[in-house]
């Protein structure tokens, strides 16, 4: 189990049935520079178990190796708030895919970013940059992405308090979640294709029978 432990700005690794966990990333206290984490709400880990840490107060993505928690490695943003295609607002959720793309979630710009490696530039894939809307083409503060089997992009749009799924080269998201939800912030999909949500306001989890099944 790894844990974003946000007020030791670290991030610790938990073998099942020990009684201590170890640092993985970061651990040398708050701060912008490259061994340093800021205010951080989300991590990823790839197939590698190297970790991808969303910095929330720095505006940024770093990637820290596996073995490796002496720095990270900046791969998206430039550690200033900007809405141009190299920078990033207030990041929140991440997700990788297979070829390492990254799909950030832009949360003061109310879009999603999508990262090839390697690129200076990303792309918007869903949300319009800087606007806040409820039009099904737009996202009002969103906080967290994934991705079913398919391929399809599911976003909590926590500030209109609903859940988007995009398909591929889709322009305009569906939703499929909003009944009762209030201030949603995480989600993760479960063994059996539910989608489960952390609805923070109301201090529940929440089960929805969202996927697909072919």
């Amino acid at each position: 189990m790894y844990i974003l432990d946000n007020s030791n700005s670290r991030v610790v690794r938990w073998l099942s049935g020990e009684p201590l966990g170890f640092t993985v990333a970061a651990g040398h206290g708050y701060g912008s520079t490259l061994d340093k984490i800021g205010t951080s709400y989300a991590i990823y880990l790839d197939n590698h178990s190297n970790i991808y840490i969303s910095e929330y107060s720095n505006h940024r993505v770093t990637k820290w190796f596996n073995g490796n928690h002496t720095s990270g490695v900046l791969i998206a943003g430039n550690n200033m708030a900007g809405s141009t295609p190299y920078q990033l607002n207030s990041p929140w959720g991440i997700y990788v895919d297979a070829n390492y793309t990254l799909y950030i979630v832009d949360y003061g710009n109310h879009r999603i970013q999508k990262w090839i490696a390697g690129v200076v530039n990303a792309t918007t894939v869903a949300g319009v940059s800087g606007v806040a809307g409820s039009w099904s083409y737009e996202l009002h503060y969103p906080t967290a992405i994934t991705f079913d089997q398919h391929n399809y992009m599911y976003i909590i749009d926590s500030g209109n308090n609903r859940i988007q799924r995009w398909w591929p080269g889709s322009t305009y998201g569906v939703t499929v979640a909003s009944a009762s939800l209030n201030n949603p912030r995480g989600m993760a999909f479960d063994t059996s294709g539910n989608l489960v949500v952390a609805d923070e306001s109301y201090h529940r989890m929440v089960l929805f029978p969202v996927t697909c099944r072919e």
